[in-house]
């Protein structure tokens, strides 16, 4: 009678094993965890976050910094720190408050897994004052100057459910406060090489932010 109770207790407990097995592994599935994505689904979702960051690309264009920063998460990390959803607006405005016309025009856009870069050239004309250390931190309180400029920016986007979670970004700053007639021009010359000999370098610094 004892070995049929320890028998009975023996098979309640290997089945509420195999029982919560099965339910942990439903549950994963439900949630997309420990599952596999296949390269169609894998395919369909890079093509889906790249259209993502191309229209996110219009609405700035358009100015429409509310649209834009929608495509944003609320935990938004740039450059490693937390900014939010609230703090990209922050930072959309400002540059609409000092380049009333900027654009962010798309050459070429790739995609890799949850991953978007996108390289652009960023354009626009210097009629306000940046209250914001942005572009470079170069220009808060500097007086518009009323000219035009053209760079080069390359823009790193990492999305989870539709949105922008991640973002980091190469920025030619120095070249745009140089066509802004804020710094001087780069040229080339004689440099000394240290070892007494004179060598020419041509030296160009990419702002980063």
């Amino acid at each position: 009678m004892q070995n049929m109770k320890h028998k009975k207790s023996f098979l309640l407990f290997t089945l509420a094993i195999l029982l919560t097995g099965s339910l942990l592994e439903a549950s994963a599935q439900k949630n997309g965890e420990g599952a596999e994505v296949s390269p169609k689904e894998k395919t369909k979702t890079e093509q889906a976050n790249r259209k993502i960051i191309l229209l996110n690309f219009e609405k700035f264009n358009r100015g429409d910094t509310a649209g834009a920063s929608e495509d944003w998460s609320d935990d938004l990390t740039n450059h490693g720190e937390k900014v939010g959803r609230t703090g990209i607006k922050m930072v959309l405005d400002d540059i609409f408050r000092t380049f009333p016309d900027a654009r962010l025009d798309v050459q070429n856009a790739v995609v890799d897994g949850d991953m978007v870069v996108v390289r652009a050239q960023f354009s626009g004309t210097h009629r306000g004052k940046g209250l914001l250390p942005v572009n470079g931190g170069m220009l808060v309180g500097v007086e518009p100057t009323g000219k035009s400029f053209n760079v080069s920016h390359i823009h790193w986007f990492r999305l989870r459910d539709g949105k922008i979670i991640a973002h980091w970004a190469t920025r030619d700053d120095i070249d745009m406060m140089r066509q802004l007639g804020l710094v001087p021009a780069i040229k080339s010359g004689p440099v000394s090489s240290g070892n007494g000999t004179n060598s020419i370098r041509k030296t160009k610094t990419l702002g980063r932010s």
